[in-house]
């Protein structure tokens, strides 16, 4: 009775046989997107993680606010633009009914966004 060997093939293997199969532009869009979607996915974690800590006995600190504003909108963090239009291009990128979007981002978007404005009224 012969015991059958199943080959093993080591990644680099499967790489090299993916890139005969579909071409090395094909591989690195493949690449490029997955890397976007680990980045994306990491930054969801942060902003869970950073929701999770906000709390009444424990408010979002006021130096965070602004800077967590524009991460979520996705400018610079010296960019100068106005917490409304910040909030505005962030409602578009993390609205819950959009496919890249998330309910507990767009919470977290909220309360950082009336923060802000607290923070705003306060320095008026």
């Amino acid at each position: 009775m012969r015991i059958r060997e199943e080959s093993v093939c080591s990644d680099a293997c499967k790489q090299a046989a993916l890139r005969d199969r579909v071409g090395r532009g094909e591989l690195n869009r493949r690449g490029k997107e997955a890397e976007t979607r680990r980045i994306r996915a990491e930054r969801v974690r942060r902003y869970h993680a950073e929701l999770h800590r906000i709390g009444a006995l424990a408010p979002l600190p006021s130096e965070r606010a602004l800077p967590l504003l524009r991460e979520l909108a996705g400018v610079a963090p010296w960019d100068q633009t106005a917490p409304a239009r910040l909030y505005g291009a962030a409602v578009v990128a993390w609205h819950p009914d959009e496919p890249s979007g998330g309910h507990q981002v767009f919470q977290l978007l909220q309360t950082v966004y009336r923060s802000v404005n607290v923070l705003a009224g306060a320095h008026a």
